[in-house]
């Protein structure tokens, strides 16, 4: 188990996300570095926290907007491997992810989002021509309710939902309560993901949302979680260099 460092990307900075209000969401203050650009976010996650990879929440193409190209190549060029949510709705932002090269390299993990896929139905093929090994499925909730773009998942109950993503080859299955994002009270889905890992013992799960220490990543790692997704604790300085 790991941390895999967060960089929420809106309007061309960096921005420190609050309980999923993304209108209210103002460029993060940081004790890594002054600087919200995401390059040099992107530098002090691999020079002072040693780094390897970081997942990259593209608000604006989540919205609807077209992927941040060029933050994502300023973000790679610190040495870091990309894990990139841009709000695939269906096939054709899938493939453009797929088949996209950043500061010489493809993604190193492509995000379909609960809260942007518009057809369940299509989540079987998108998860082939991204590849296995490649796709992570995010089960966004609110509130524990699902935060669902495709009808057919908008009244169902998340642990259907993950059946449902992990018959489809999911193997690397995000949990998220966006209410939690950054207010430091716990991810407040612990339930859920137990339920998932005793069903589905070998998908990785990643969580995250509302981490505080060092001490809840500690945990969630001992309850089976293969990475932890944390932003605000590293911002602030409550999860340090040597933590």
């Amino acid at each position: 188990m790991s941390i895999l460092p967060v960089i929420d990307l809106k309007g061309g900075l960096v921005v420190r996300g609050v309980a999923g209000r993304r209108d209210e969401y103002q460029p993060v203050d940081s004790v890594l570095t002054g600087d919200p650009s995401p390059a040099s976010i992107a530098r002090a996650l691999r020079e002072r926290l040693h780094c390897d990879d970081v997942y990259v929440a593209d608000l604006d193409a989540i919205g609807g907007q077209g992927p941040s190209w060029a933050d994502y190549a300023a973000i790679a060029s610190a040495d870091l491997k990309l894990w990139v949510d841009a709000g695939i709705a269906d096939g054709s932002r899938s493939a453009e992810l797929a088949n996209a090269q950043v500061d010489g390299a493809p993604l190193h993990r492509i995000i379909i989002a609960l809260e942007t896929l518009r057809n369940a139905s299509q989540l079987a093929q998108i998860v082939k021509s991204i590849g296995v090994p490649r796709a992570v499925f995010s089960l966004d909730l609110k509130n524990n309710q699902p935060l669902a773009a495709s009808p057919r998942w908008s009244k169902a109950e998340p642990i259907d939902i993950a059946a449902e993503v992990i018959d489809s080859g999911i193997q690397n299955l995000i949990v998220l309560d966006l209410a939690q994002v950054g207010i430091g009270q716990g991810t407040g889905t612990g339930k859920l993901r137990r339920e998932i890992k005793r069903r589905w013992p070998r998908v990785r799960l990643i969580g995250g949302g509302g981490v505080n220490s060092i001490v809840d990543v500690e945990r969630l790692g001992d309850n089976g979680l293969h990475r932890v997704l944390v932003a605000s604790a590293l911002h602030d300085g409550r999860i340090d260099t040597k933590e």
